[in-house]
């Protein structure tokens, strides 16, 4: 009897602190764009026990997704599909922050659904910046009604040089993409979410704070006074992909230590950036 697959794209903390948290008895898939980290990740994985089949991919690239999606289903059930993959405002690629974060989420969703069934589970990751979108209506419409050929066409409208701007409104749009696919994942019993992390200490993270002071204010005056680590976003992926959150779906859980509320309260937000 084949064991039931758990498909991870991204092979950083997040992605590593996951596959260690509910890899166990399960095939899992990993899948990043850096192969050589993703070598590495195989032999800790393997020589710890896991049962770990490895695939590059390109996450823009919509063949390069499906072909991982064909791969999985082939191994077994997918039990639970996971993308940790996501470029942040500190790349000074706002085409890149777009693309790899709202087209790949789309040919995530979309590659996926097909081979999804039932209690099958989707998480994309987020982030706790998508929260700090200002209200857009028109905007709000289009991400949620966007097939994966449609959000080539607005990444390319909503590219206007700002990294920040790119960021936040990619990670609002991962929040917006999940809302709308809950309703065609559920057909097949299957549920998707979102997660929105706040700072997690990953080097990710650690090269946003050298050019975002407002970062360590947050760590230093916000209500839980620390970084948040891998382990506590894999211990949200846990419950949420447990019979326990069979409830949930369609949408977004924020864990972000109370630093989403802090700025609020102290007036600082990410809105005058985004221009």
């Amino acid at each position: 009897m084949k064991k039931k697959v758990i498909v991870i794209i991204g092979s950083g903390g997040m992605g590593v602190a996951i596959a260690r948290r509910i890899g166990t008895g399960h095939k899992l898939v990993l899948a990043d764009y850096d192969k050589t980290k993703l070598d590495l990740v195989e032999k800790e994985l393997l020589d710890a026990g896991y049962d770990v089949h490895t695939q590059q991919l390109d996450v823009v690239k919509y063949e390069s997704v499906e072909r991982l999606a064909e791969t999985a289903a082939s191994l077994g059930e997918i039990r639970t599909v996971i993308n940790t993959a996501g470029v942040s405002s500190s790349s000074n690629n706002t085409k890149l922050i777009l693309e790899v974060n709202l087209i790949g989420n789309a040919n995530f969703i979309e590659a996926f659904q097909k081979y999804v069934t039932e209690e099958s589970v989707g998480i994309i990751i987020s982030s706790m910046a998508g929260h700090s979108f200002p209200s857009n209506p028109e905007l709000e419409q289009q991400i949620k009604s966007a097939n994966r050929e449609e959000m080539a066409k607005l990444v390319q409208q909503l590219d206007n040089g700002n990294t920040i701007y790119a960021y936040v409104v990619s990670k609002w749009g991962n929040q917006l993409q999940v809302q709308s696919a809950a309703l065609s994942w559920g057909k097949k019993n299957a549920r998707i979410m979102s997660i929105s992390p706040g700072t997690i200490a990953t080097p990710q993270a650690k090269a946003e704070m050298q050019i975002h002071s407002s970062m360590r204010d947050m760590i230093e005056n916000g209500p839980v006074k620390r970084f948040g680590t891998p382990e506590d976003i894999a211990g949200v992926v846990e419950f949420l992909n447990s019979p326990n959150a069979s409830f949930m779906t369609g949408t977004d859980v924020l864990i972000d230590g109370g630093q989403t509320k802090y700025m609020q309260s102290i007036g600082r937000t990410m809105k005058n950036n985004l221009k």
